[in-house]
């Protein structure tokens, strides 16, 4: 028996994960994953008001700085209290769905709904999904005027994708300085990388899928998902880290979770074992070698790899040539600047 959980009050905020279906050929169903998190931005407790304080003096921020729009809307999800028991019940359409999960200790949810071909179709029709893009709501109660909503992207069985880094690799974020890593996350306006999502939508033009992989946590989840819009890369999957509760917001931050990344990319590329992948990183910390094992563990869907090298953290020469050796002729390709990435597809003419 699932019990019943508490309704989403109006001052508690949910957010959705951008995720990906897949299509179940056994069943004949699409399989939707929903997930997201719920919680409580105005009640804060103290361990965490000291560890703005903590945060503050790492930054040597300002008063005006601290009491900022940015800095506020940045540090809330961290300083918020998760919660624990919340239904989510939702809207695709004009069907209505009880996830059936409550959101766990961590304030987490994930739940899946399947759909029929047909039921698809008809939500084609009602306008709830565009080019393979899935639009659904949350369901409030009567008095909360809010909408919030999510998305789930309806990816084909076959096709290409590219699985892109985030960090250094389209957003300018100076992972190898804790102290800029850290103003760039919460005292500045998001930077891109320049190029990257002109990029990004040739490739996308030519037919690939985004899958947006980062070990940023999820409370920047808002942040990164407004950047991605603003600066109009195509729209895909944002996957983002879950750290522990007890862990501090610079050591999510400032902590390598390489292997977290792994994990994401991993479970992708079983999900859809038929498509073909293309990983974009950075040379900063360890998505070449990370990139490489992968294709080493995945040699018929990892087609390429394609690393930015970083001014300060460009790979030394004897490091591309032992990770070429390990790749046995796989392409593998780093730039400084888009303009040396191809417009078609990077393995499609290799």
């Amino acid at each position: 028996m699932i019990k019943k959980g508490k309704p989403i009050r109006d001052r508690e905020e949910v957010v959705f994960f951008p995720t990906a279906a897949r299509w179940d050929s056994e069943t004949n169903h699409w399989c939707l994953q929903i997930s997201g998190a719920v919680y409580d931005p105005q009640k804060i407790k103290m361990q965490k008001k000291l560890m703005v304080r903590v945060l503050r003096r790492i930054l040597k921020a300002s008063n005006a700085q601290v009491e900022s729009e940015l800095f506020q809307n940045r540090i809330r999800p961290f300083t918020a209290n998760v919660l624990k028991g919340r239904a989510i019940p939702i809207q695709i359409g004009s069907r209505f769905f009880d996830l059936q999960k409550r959101t766990k200790r961590n304030g987490h949810f994930t739940a899946n709904v399947k759909l029929t071909p047909q039921e698809v179709d008809s939500l084609v029709e009602e306008g709830a999904v565009t080019n393979r893009l899935l639009n659904f709501n949350l369901i409030l109660g009567d008095s909360d005027d809010r909408k919030i909503s999510g998305r789930v992207h309806l990816l084909l069985p076959g096709g290409n994708s590219v699985i892109s880094d985030i960090d250094d690799t389209i957003k300018l974020t100076n992972v190898g300085n804790r102290a800029e890593l850290l103003r760039n996350t919460f005292l500045r306006d998001f930077e891109p990388i320049d190029g990257m999502a002109d990029q990004y939508r040739k490739w996308a033009d030519a037919g690939a899928d985004f899958h947006y992989v980062s070990a940023s946590p999820w409370q920047l989840v808002h942040p990164l998902s407004e950047f991605l819009n603003a600066l109009a890369f195509p729209q895909g999957t944002l996957n983002l880290m879950v750290y522990k509760i007890r862990d501090s917001v610079v050591r999510r931050l400032v902590s390598e979770k390489w292997i977290g990344k792994a994990k994401v990319i991993r479970k992708l590329v079983r999900s859809f074992p038929q498509r073909n992948y293309i990983l974009v990183g950075d040379s900063v910390e360890r998505d070449p070698e990370l990139y490489a094992h992968l294709a080493e563990s995945f040699p018929n869907q990892i087609k390429a790899i394609l690393i930015r090298q970083v001014p300060d953290f460009e790979m030394a020469p004897s490091r591309v040539k032992r990770i070429q050796s390990q790749l046995s002729g796989k392409s593998f390709k780093t730039f400084a600047h888009h303009q040396e990435l191809p417009d078609s597809l990077p393995f499609q003419n290799s």
